[in-house]
């Protein structure tokens, strides 16, 4: 486990994430890949977690218990386990009523208080959920497991070569360049 500040920070980035998403709940990998993507693409991230090469991609065990079980924050979403056919998400994370008040505050905080880092932080989390929230969890684990700059972060993945075919490199370009056409 990594250090008290630490974990304590996790738990809070969780409930941005969580809280700032437009989904009601979102999956434990899509949790574990958005930090992992956020950490890779920006220093504010760096000591925040560590991971290692698993099963399916980049993986950090400080996150998973901070999902299933907060210390600090406690009751501010639930963990739901993985139903027994699911091989990919983890299970989901959905914010309570208690969390949804937490992350009222704090958001109230941060603005307030006008403090640049945190509201670069939320401002990240933020273009995360618009990127890629609206990823099924076969198509986010395409994305990392394609992205060059992640490449060394799947060599322990035991469902690489079922996500990495060509029918989901079709289904993931369609949906995800229309995506970007119709943005723009």
């Amino acid at each position: 486990m990594a250090d008290f500040e630490s974990d304590k920070d996790i738990e809070y980035i969780i409930l941005l994430l969580l809280g700032s998403s437009k989904k009601e709940k979102l999956s434990h990998l899509h949790i574990q890949k958005e930090i992992f993507i956020l950490k890779m693409n920006s220093s504010l991230f760096d000591h925040l977690v560590r991971f290692i090469k698993h099963y399916r991609g980049p993986f950090s065990y400080d996150i998973s218990e901070a999902l299933k079980q907060p210390i600090y924050l406690e009751d501010a979403w639930e963990f739901i386990p993985p139903y027994s056919k699911d091989k990919v998400t983890g299970g989901y994370i959905e914010i309570t009523e208690h969390g949804k008040t937490l992350y009222s505050k704090m958001i109230k905080i941060i603005k307030y208080n006008n403090d640049k880092k945190l509201l670069q932080v939320y401002a990240a989390i933020n273009m995360i959920h618009d990127i890629y929230d609206d990823m099924g969890p076969k198509e986010l684990l395409y994305y990392v497991y394609t992205n060059d700059k992640y490449s060394d972060w799947i060599k322990e993945s035991l469902i690489y070569d079922e996500i990495v075919t060509k029918t989901n490199k079709e289904i993931f370009y369609k949906k995800n360049v229309r995506h970007l056409v119709e943005v723009d």
